[in-house]
C-alpha cells in the first residue's frame, strides 16, 4: 500500500522520535518522553524540505532522521537543564540582590 507523499513525508518525523522514545530513553518518564516525541516531530516537520534539499536526501528518510536526531538532542537539552539547577541558581541570585539571608 502507498502513502500518499503528503502523509509519507509527515509521518516519517514521529516515526523517528517514536523510535528513538521507545527504544532509547531507559529510565526518562513518560510525561518527559512524550514532549520529547513532540519536538523531535516538530523538529522533523519544519525541518524536513531544507535537510532534504541540502543533503538529496529523500524526504521520508531526512524526516526520519531528523525525527530521530531532533529527539536526541532535545534530551540532551532536558539533561542539561536540569543538570544547571537553574532553579537554585535564580533563587540564590534574587537573594542576593535583595538583600535577603537564606
Amino acid at each position: 500500500m502507498d502513502l500518499p507523499p503528503d502523509i509519507a513525508r509527515h509521518a516519517a518525523g514521529p516515526a523517528g522520535s517514536l523510535t528513538a522514545a521507545l527504544l532509547f530513553m531507559s529510565g526518562v518518564p513518560w510525561p518527559r518522553r512524550i514532549g520529547m516525541v513532540l519536538a523531535g516531530s516538530a523538529l522533523a516537520y519544519y525541518g524536513t524540505g531544507v535537510v532534504a534539499t541540502f543533503s538529496s536526501l529523500p524526504e521520508g528518510l531526512a524526516g526520519y532522521l531528523l525525527g530521530l536526531f531532533g529527539m536526541a538532542a532535545v534530551a540532551k537539552v532536558f539533561a542539561t537543564w536540569d543538570a544547571l539547577d537553574l532553579g537554585t541558581l535564580l533563587r540564590k541570585w534574587l537573594a542576593k540582590l535583595f538583600g535577603v539571608t537564606e
